[in-house]
Formats: structure tokens, sequence, C-alpha cells
């Protein structure tokens, strides 16, 4: 039950080589920094990861790119001094990069880019630096109040009353802390996780409230679960059972439990997540799993074959919860609409952004990658025109937010039978299917369509002066320049640097003039030729005589407006390399003829 994208496998192909010669080389670094502590090895590391991650966007392998961005995260953090261990950090970096391999050898065998099987390894990085874990928001269970002390197997409850309630909270809080820096630090591991274990059973007695001592029931289930090694004693499980500590001094304070409800779900559901992922063989951890039906909606096993097979061959079940939980965000986001309609407000507007982009990415993760970039595009429009009331009418808005019920079509309908129907829903011809090109068409299909968004950014320019336009070219110029550099084709690569510098010098100037407006013209003489050099390198023909006219409008550019000198003096040295390129191919036909 999996979205399928025709090419992928080949497009990723292509690519394949030069990926794994920088997974390589950023492997030998990130062991050199261990043992030099030199911070230019993690910033020479982290511009080759951005490097990747911007490929793999223009490539359209989301897996990857979430992957890439997040080690990036990391690395970031390192350079930051925000990461108190760098040597575990290393070990998770170094697996992330073997992710990316193995992630990549499965999608050239015709898997489909399911980022959701490589949550384990996010949740690592990001428990590094101490961010949200992703398992928060995607773990998809069916919705079951009646779980409580018959589960839990015991009704037992003692009641603590003002400072003595206080007082039993920071005694149980000062051993579990102590018990959690043990297992952390290798001191006396299996008997500091039982220790986690009776005291998670004295907060299940503490408590009446049903769900919170359902809460200390999956304490007790996880560290039960590391104590018979079923489950990996990773950062983010760690970064779990410090929540739970954590958890227990904001308990020791006056404050009434319900205003702790919302942290207790979310840690519900790590704690959840990594039980569902522990082998069996333990009596608390079974009776969790069977209790929550784990086996249907989560996953066992942490390898990438696992969690593939859990995720590409689920049952209705599984998909159901799934549509359920985001058809429940998707109906906010449609009463939102319905509320600007009727009164406009920003704190609606931030509201329908957040669950939106939330939404975007629990459907990217799943697999529904088409959907989710449809979304994340309609957030941008969105967004740009919020700023703007006026130019955001009723009319509108209500355009927009009916498009959330087709995505609820799409969601129901994957639930349902695992086609992604979201080609069928969108495109105007619904029997349009994507042929399978070679990867060299695949690639510079995508890029070539990002080059006419570039086009229809800068024409937009010139009629509104928004200088938003002016941005958004900016960073996609950027991303495509990168693809290029990431391939070796520098003579492309320059065309692209000299259009990236003229249009930050638009995007610090005032006002838009008549001179950079002929400049801008030159801009599109540069695209245009690039254009043209993409269109011939998928089809296998000259690419290098359509960069012609592009140089001619760089030339144009330099003399009028005062290029960078780097750009100046690669032009020149760059027009005599095509020049000997243009005379090897024609000696190449003259060949040919003869030979023929």
């Amino acid at each position: 039950m999996i979205s399928d994208k025709v090419g992928l496998d080949t497009r990723v192909g292509w690519i394949r080589g030069e990926i794994e010669k920088t997974i390589e080389d950023i492997e030998s670094k990130l062991n050199d920094f261990v043992q030099e502590k030199d911070l230019k090895i993690i910033e020479e590391v982290s511009n080759e990861m951005q490097t990747l991650e911007k490929t793999f966007k223009v490539a359209g392998i989301k897996g990857v790119k979430i992957l890439a961005m997040e080690i990036v995260n990391v690395l970031e953090a390192i350079l930051e001094n925000k990461i108190s261990d760098c040597g575990v950090t290393q070990a998770v970096l170094l697996q992330a990069c073997s992710q990316i391999s193995d992630y990549i050898e499965h999608l050239e065998e015709g898997y489909a880019d399911l980022p959701i099987v490589i949550l384990p390894i996010l949740n690592e990085l990001r428990a590094t630096y101490g961010n949200d874990l992703l398992s928060e928001e995607l773990v998809f269970l069916p919705q079951d109040d009646n779980i409580g002390n018959a589960e839990i197997g015991s009704d037992e409850f003692v009641d603590l009353q003002g400072a003595k309630r206080i007082q039993v909270y920071k005694h149980l809080r000062m051993h579990f802390q102590t018990a959690l820096l043990n297992s952390y630090q290798g001191k006396s591991v299996q008997a500091s996780l039982k220790k986690m274990q009776v005291l998670s059973n004295d907060l299940v007695k503490i408590h009446q409230a049903e769900d919170v001592r359902v809460l200390w029931w999956l304490s007790k289930a996880l560290t039960e679960a590391l104590e018979h090694q079923a489950l990996d004693y990773g950062v983010a499980v760690k970064l779990v059972l410090g929540s739970l500590e954590r958890l227990i001094l904001k308990f020791a304070s006056d404050a009434p439990l319900d205003s702790h409800e919302a942290a207790i779900g979310l840690i519900k559901k790590n704690l959840l997540y990594y039980i569902g992922m522990a082998e069996r063989g333990s009596a608390t951890v079974d009776k969790v799993k069977d209790t929550f039906l784990l086996d249907i909606y989560l996953p066992k096993g942490e390898t990438l074959e696992k969690l593939r097979k859990h995720y590409t061959s689920p049952s209705q079940q599984l998909w159901r919860a799934v549509a359920e939980s985001v058809n429940l965000d998707i109906e906010d986001i449609i009463d939102g609409y319905k509320h600007i309609e009727l009164n406009y407000d920003e704190g609606t507007l931030k509201f329908i952004l957040e669950k939106s982009k939330k939404t975007a990415s629990t459907l990217g993760m799943l697999g529904l990658s088409n959907l989710a970039d449809i979304i994340e595009k309609q957030i941008l429009q969105f967004n740009a025109l919020s700023r703007d009331p006026q130019r955001f009418p009723n009319e509108q808005r209500l355009e927009v937010a009916t498009e959330w019920l087709r995505v609820k079509d799409i969601l129901e309908e994957y639930s349902e039978t695992g086609q992604d129907a979201t080609q069928y829903l969108y495109d105007q011809d619904s029997g349009y299917q994507v042929s399978t090109y070679n990867a060299r068409k695949q690639v510079f299909i995508i890029i070539k369509d990002e080059l006419a968004a570039v086009v229809e950014n800068l024409d937009g320019y010139e009629k509104d002066a928004q200088l938003g336009a002016i941005h958004a070219s900016l960073q996609k110029l950027s991303d495509i320049r990168e693809v290029f550099h990431f391939l070796h084709q520098s003579e492309v690569e320059l065309l692209l640097d000299g259009a990236i510098n003229f249009l930050q010098q638009i995007a610090g100037a005032s006002e838009l003039t008549e001179e950079s407006s002929d400049g801008l013209k030159n801009v599109a003489e540069i695209i245009a030729s690039v254009e043209q050099s993409v269109l011939a390198q998928r089809n296998h023909t000259d690419h290098i005589t359509p960069l012609d006219g592009g140089f001619t409008g760089l030339r144009a550019l330099d003399q009028n407006y005062g290029l960078d000198a780097s750009i100046r003096d690669a032009l020149d040295q760059a027009q005599g390399q095509v020049l000997e390129l243009k005379k090897l191919q024609r000696q190449n036909k003259l060949e040919l003829i003869l030979a023929r």
C-alpha cells in the first residue's frame, strides 16, 4: 500500500555514484573529527551535506532530503557548541550517512520514497540536539478511552495531599533521576532499569486519573524492554526517559494535572512508538502490545527492511487510523477557513498555517509526497496572500478551503485501496501517466520546470516590483546551481552564479529602474540558454552550443552592472573551455562522417 513514483528508481540510479562518493568523503571526515576535534572539518561536512540536501530536493527524493536536513541540523549544533557528547553524536551521524546509502539502494531497487521508514534515525538525530521527536506526530492509533486499571492489572491508589504529595514526588524524582543518570553512563545499567520499573509502579499507585496511570504503566514497559535488551538504548529513547523525569518535576508543582495533558499525550505517543518497535518476550511489554494492538498499528524492529515491510504491506486498520487522525487536522483547517470568512484575524491564519504544515509533513512521511508538495505550495501562496488581506478575498479563501476536501478524498482512497489518486484528481487529463524515461530525462525535466518557475517569478516582479519574487527566484536558482555543481557542470554553474549575483543587487536596491529592467532581460537570456542546454542533455544532443546566448547575456550583465571579479575571471576561462569543447565536437563529427 504505497504510492508509486514512476521513474524514481532510474533517476536515483543516475546520480547514485556521486552520492556514494560524497557520503564516503563525509564519513571519512567525521572519523577525522573525532581524532582532531577541528571544527573546520564539521564546516566542510555541513557544506557537503547541504549540497546533497539540495540535490535530493531538486531530484524529488523526499526521504533522504529530510534525513540530510536533520544531519545538517546536528552539524550546526556541534558548531554552536550545543552537543554534550560528540562521541555518541558522531556514531549517530555515521549511522545516518549509512542509512542514506541504504535508502538510496532501496529506491533504486524500485521501492517507493517512504520517509517514515527512517523515523528511528530521524529521532536519533533530533535527540542529539534536544529537538522534539517526530514520533510525537506519527503514531496513529484508534481512539480508545477505555484503557485503564483493568489492562494495567491494578486499581491500587494511595491518596496524597498537600505537602506530603509534593514530598513524595520529589523523592521519586530524585531516585528516578539517579537511576536514569546511571543507565546513561553505563553504571549498573540492568539494576538502574529495574529501579525505574519499580518507581514507575509507584507513580501508577499515587495517581487516580487512569490516563496518567497508563502513562506510568507504559514507562514501566519501556524500561522493561530495555532491561531485556529487546530494544536499542539509543539517544532518542534516552530523551524519552528524560522527558518522564521532567514530567515528575512538573507533577511536583501545585498546578492541576489537567495543565499537563498535552505533554502527557506527546510522551505517551513516544513511549508507544518505542514499545511497538521492541521485540516481545517480557510480561508488561507483551501486555501493552496486545492492549494497544501495537503489532498492527506500529512497526516491530528497527531495521530498514522490517520497517519498510510494515509500512508497505499493512492492514487497512492502520491506514484507516492514519486517515482518521489526519482528517481531524483537515477538518480543523477547513473550520479555520470558515472562521476567517466571517471574522478575519491573524490568530486563525497562524493556526491554519501551522496545521497545514503539520499535515503536509505527515503526508510526506507516509509516502504521499505528491500531495504533500501540493499542500506546501498552497501554504506558500496562502502565506504570501495572508500578509495582504485585500489580495485574498473571501471567494479565494473558500476556493483554497475546498482544496482540502480534495485532500480528504485522496487520503480516504489511499486508506481503502493503497492507491495514490493525487495525479488523477489534480491533473486536467485524468488519464495522464508519467512515462518511464531514462534517469537523465527525469532529472532534467524537473530542473526545466524549476527554471520556468523562476521566469514566472521575474515576470511578476517586473509587473508588481514585489521583492518577494526576487527572493523566491534567488532561492530556486541557488538550489538549481547546487545541482549543476554536484554534477560537475561548471559552465552552467557559472551562468547561474552571474544571474544570482545580479538578482542579489536588485534585492538590495530600493526600486526597479529602467537599467535594472534591462538587466532582467539579460537574466532571461541566461535562463533561456540554460533551459535549451537542459533540453539538449535530456535528449543526448549538443548541450554546449545553446549556452552561447547565456554567455552573451552574462557578459552584458558584467559590462553594465559590474558583477563580482571572480565571475568575470571565470567567464574568460569558461568561454575558452567552451571553444575547445566545440572544436572537439566538430572533430568527433568529422571522424564519424569519415568512418561512415
